[in-house]
């Protein structure tokens, strides 16, 4: 992703969020690249759309912009390996 546009999600029908350990969103990749990291349950902020009878959930730029280069934050302990 090169702006801030919404990321599509997959939410189960128990209403969780049907992904991995952490949620990683990284924008502008190739020339400045801006890495949000935190873990599904600290995403609150679900858009919930609706098109042609179809459901679609979104997150919303201001939703995980608070999670901007979050590598050491307790809940994502794992990536301060990395650096």
């Amino acid at each position: 992703m090169t702006k801030k546009v919404p990321v599509p999600l997959r939410i189960k029908e128990d209403n969780t969020m049907s992904m991995a350990d952490y949620f990683i969103v990284c924008r502008n990749a190739s020339a400045n690249p801006e890495v949000f990291i935190t873990k599904p349950e600290n995403i609150k902020d679900i858009h919930k759309g609706e098109k042609n009878g179809n459901i679609s959930y979104w997150l919303q730029p201001h939703a995980y912009e608070m999670f901007k280069y979050n590598w050491a934050d307790e809940s994502s302990c794992v990536f301060n390996e990395w650096i």
